[in-house]
């Protein structure tokens, strides 16, 4: 996103964020449509913005809704208007809202300047660029008066009982690589596994992973669905440690986030640029403390507060098609 530590609440399906408006004459501004905390004041959005501006004399305009979905369909639907100036890029295209995007035929390949690590690949024919990732983990409030879960299957354990925070796998990628998790883990166990967790265990299925978050900093929920790396931000932030990621032995799914050209855009060779750049260290240094993720070039060093993150044993791999079927079962069983 994730993922995104401050809470965010978006009423509008989509508003309008002009960034380094003092743009060339002879200069197209870049539209790119982008979910709501990348381009927030606290997100990296509006400096990746002034220092893209600055290096190549382009402006970057963020068109921003809630999440990433709803930025694809959007883009989707720019395809049958002609007259609409459409986005150039998406940023936080993933390995589970790409194949939306490919079945629409809406991105062109780009193959970066940036030699990446195979295993950040979202898509062999380079449709979604990575520009960063994480673990998926529990968060674990230690001052919660609750034994810490040991593997995934504890979290249907009764002593659990109204203490999680999820975000919605009906609506939500993060819910989704949830359902796909449990299902591997699990596997036939893990429709009863669901079942339980729905039923006793679930404080809330909130609508995005922000509100599940808010639940539990909160103090209302002791565990909620984040990232190893909501870690560093607590450290940095609020200088404790007592919001503990959990890592459990069936190891943890990634969940990388990339930038997509579309294919309509008329501005593809600004576009590409912007690629690059988010690439470049100048722009990849300002991920970890504004994201709150894992910056996807190797070379740009860590934040002191990411000696707080634990490392997973194991990553699991997740279908993207495998989680949208479980997570269909589940909305066509779940109320």
């Amino acid at each position: 996103m994730a993922h995104r530590m401050r809470v965010v609440f978006c009423c509008a399906a989509a508003l309008s964020l002009c960034c380094c408006s003092r743009s060339r004459t002879d200069a197209p501004s870049l539209v790119i449509y982008v979910y709501d905390s990348f381009a927030s004041e606290w997100g990296p959005g509006p400096e990746l913005a002034r220092r893209f501006y600055a290096k190549t004399g382009y402006s970057v305009q963020y068109v921003v809704f809630e999440d990433v979905t709803r930025a694809i369909h959007r883009a989707i639907r720019d395809q049958h208007t002609p007259s609409s100036r459409g986005a150039d890029l998406i940023i936080g295209v993933d390995q589970y809202t790409l194949p939306l995007a490919r079945e629409a035929d809406l991105f062109s390949p780009y193959q970066p300047a940036l030699p990446l690590p195979h295993a950040l690949r979202i898509d062999p024919h380079n449709l979604a660029v990575p520009y960063d990732w994480g673990y998926v983990a529990f968060m674990f409030n230690t001052d919660a008066e609750l034994p810490e879960p040991q593997r995934l299957s504890d979290l249907a354990n009764p002593v659990y009982a109204k203490s999680i925070a999820l975000a919605d796998p009906h609506t939500n990628v993060l819910g989704t690589i949830f359902i796909g998790w449990a299902h591997t883990s699990l596997g036939a166990a893990w429709p009863a596994f669901w079942n339980t967790l729905y039923r006793a265990n679930l404080l809330a299925l909130a609508p995005s992973w922000s509100a599940a978050y808010g639940l539990f900093t909160a103090g209302e929920a002791a565990l909620v669905l984040s990232y190893t790396t909501s870690a560093a931000y607590h450290l940095h932030h609020d200088n404790h440690t007592r919001f503990k990621p959990l890592l459990f032995p069936e190891g943890h799914p990634m969940h990388i986030e990339g930038i997509s050209l579309v294919k309509r855009t008329k501005h593809a060779r600004v576009a590409t640029q912007f690629i690059d750049f988010l690439l470049s260290t100048e722009a990849q240094e300002l991920l970890p403390l504004t994201q709150w993720m894992y910056p996807a070039n190797p070379d740009v060093p860590l934040p002191a507060a990411f000696s707080a993150v634990p490392q997973p044993a194991a990553c699991v791999s997740l279908s993207p098609q495998m989680c949208r079927a479980a997570a269909a079962a589940l909305h066509a069983s779940t109320p």
